[in-house]
C-alpha cells in the first residue's frame, strides 16, 4: 500500500512539474502568440535581399509604423514564411527532440515575415511578395518583425500562417499538413501601446 501511494505521488509530482513548463506566460495568452514592441519606421518587403547575414538594426528608425514579436513559447520549434533567407549571425543550430537540428532565428532577430492581412468582413488584402522562404523558431524564441500602420487600421487585423516541427515530412489528407495562425488585432494597439 505504502508503494503504491509513494508512486501515485511521484506521478502526480511529475504530471503537475511537467504540466507548469507547458502553460503560456499568462492564461490570457496562447502559448504562439504576436505582441506589441514600438513604433517605428516599417522595413519595405520590396527590398528585402534573397539571403540576410548580419544583425540588423532597423527597428531603430523613427516613424509611425508598428514593430511587433512574433513570439514561440512552445515546446517545439515552429516554421513561417520570411521574405529572406536568414544566415550568419540571425541563426543558430536548434536540436530538435528527435535529434535532427534545425537553422533557428535567434531570439530577438529582426526579420521581414510574410503575414497576411485581413479586412474587418474578413476579406484577405493583397500585400506583399510571392516569393518566400522558411524560417525556424525553436521553442523559448522571439523575433522582431514591422507591420505598416495601415495594415492595421479600420478593422483590419494581420496573421501569421505557422507550422511546428513535429509535421513536417508527415502525410495528411491532401497532402497538406495543418495550418496553425497567430493573430494581432488593429484595435489593440491603443491599449497595448500605453
Amino acid at each position: 500500500m505504502f508503494r503504491l501511494t509513494l508512486i501515485a505521488n511521484v506521478f502526480f509530482i511529475v504530471a503537475s512539474v511537467g504540466f507548469v513548463q507547458s502553460k503560456p506566460p499568462t492564461q490570457d495568452w496562447p502559448i504562439i502568440y504576436i505582441s506589441f514592441e514600438k513604433f517605428g519606421k516599417a522595413s519595405d518587403p520590396m527590398n528585402e535581399r534573397m539571403a540576410e547575414t548580419g544583425k540588423s538594426s532597423r527597428s531603430k528608425a523613427k516613424g509611425k509604423d508598428v514593430w511587433l514579436r512574433f513570439h514561440n513559447n512552445s515546446k517545439f520549434a515552429i516554421s513561417f514564411r520570411t521574405d529572406s533567407l536568414y544566415l550568419g549571425k540571425r541563426v543558430s543550430f536548434y536540436e530538435a527532440p528527435g535529434g535532427s537540428k534545425i537553422l533557428s532565428l535567434v531570439d530577438g532577430a529582426e526579420v521581414s515575415v510574410q503575414y497576411q492581412i485581413q479586412e474587418e468582413n474578413r476579406c484577405l488584402v493583397p500585400h506583399g511578395s510571392d516569393v518566400s522562404f522558411q524560417s525556424w523558431l525553436a521553442p523559448g524564441r522571439s523575433i522582431l518583425f514591422s507591420v505598416r500602420r495601415e495594415h492595421l487600421a479600420n478593422g483590419r487585423m494581420i496573421y501569421i500562417d505557422f507550422n511546428y516541427d513535429w509535421e513536417k515530412g508527415d502525410r495528411y489528407s491532401n497532402n497538406l499538413a495543418p495550418v496553425h495562425r497567430s493573430e494581432y488585432y488593429g484595435y489593440r494597439l491603443e491599449s497595448d501601446a500605453k
